[in-house]
Parts: structure tokens; sequence; C-alpha cells
């Protein structure tokens, strides 16, 4: 299982700034979004399928603001400006419900002030114990990341998850007795 880029604390302005001096690659945990965009419907099931393929796999995180170089490396923040966290959560909230099936438990938003009235957003996306999550289509997709990139689960992949998702629930019964 690939470690977490950014670790379990709280992300601060440095830590973004580590991943620009350091040039940090996206990766299997790792993705970088230069906006927030949630306008067209092909946008929010991007974001869906982006999430989706985090808890599917091993959790990670998504920093809204960040460009990057020709190589996924952290290049420049884009600040955020006049930006309200709980909208955006709300929103994204709203949008993942829609779109996600089962909906995708533990999502943490955080908040990065980089300075008076810029900010970014990191979106932290556990690896789930509910998985597989698809996301709404026709035919439905269950995205899983693959390096800096994601794809559709193949048949055998579906199976296992489905396979592990049944013998967690069982685990969790025998558990709670």
């Amino acid at each position: 299982m690939p470690s977490r880029v950014i670790g379990p604390g709280p992300v601060t302005k440095q830590t973004l700034a580590d991943l620009i001096t350091v040039g940090i690659a996206e990766g299997d945990t790792l993705d970088y979004k230069r906006a927030i965009n949630v306008e067209t419907p092909k946008a929010k099931l991007e974001l869906c399928a982006d999430v989706a393929s985090f808890a599917n796999s091993f959790g990670g995180e998504i920093v809204f603001v960040m460009n990057e170089d020709g190589n996924a490396k952290a290049k420049e923040l884009m600040p955020l400006t006049g930006f309200s966290k709980d909208s955006i959560e709300r929103q994204f909230r709203q949008i993942l419900n829609a779109y996600a099936d089962p909906p995708i438990p533990g999502l943490r938003f955080e908040e990065v002030e980089l300075s008076p009235g810029a900010s970014a957003l990191v979106l932290r996306i556990p690896r789930s114990w509910n998985r597989p999550h698809s996301v709404q289509g026709n035919p439905p997709a269950f995205p899983i990341r693959d390096g800096s990139n994601k794809r559709n689960m193949k048949v055998r992949e579906l199976r296992e998850a489905f396979g592990l998702s049944e013998s967690i629930s069982a685990r969790m019964k025998r558990f709670r007795s």
C-alpha cells in the first residue's frame, strides 16, 4: 500500500510550499487541481470520479489551486480569493451524494490560509471501508487510482472489492456481537 504524501496532521502553508520546493508529483495518493470547477454536469462527474477513485484505492488528498508542470509536479499555488469553505464543502457534499453510490464516508475539507483573503483547499479522502463506490452514468463507473491517473476497475477488481466489502460487514457484525 502506498504511503500518503501529506501526513495525517493539519495541512499548513508550509506543507503546500514543501510540495513545490521538493517537486512532488501527483501519484497514487495525491492529485492537484488548478481551480475548483463544478459548473457543468461533466465537471461534477469528474469531481466524483476523482474522489471515488481515492476512496476505492488507498485514500489520498486533492489539493485545489495547485498549478503543475508538464510532469505533474507541483509548480505554484494559485490562491482562491473570496473563498467560503463552508459553501464549497456543502456544494461538494451535495454533488457527491447525487452522483456517488454508496455515499463516501469520512471526507475532510481543510482550508489553508496562504495570505489574508487568499486560501487553498485540501480535500482529504480516506480509504473507504464501504467500497466499491460507483459514479452514476450510463453505465455506472467504478473508478480506481492508478498512479497519477484514474481508471475504471476491471471485472476481477470489482469482484474482489465486492467480496471484501461483504467480509468487512461480517467482521463488523461479529465484532459487535
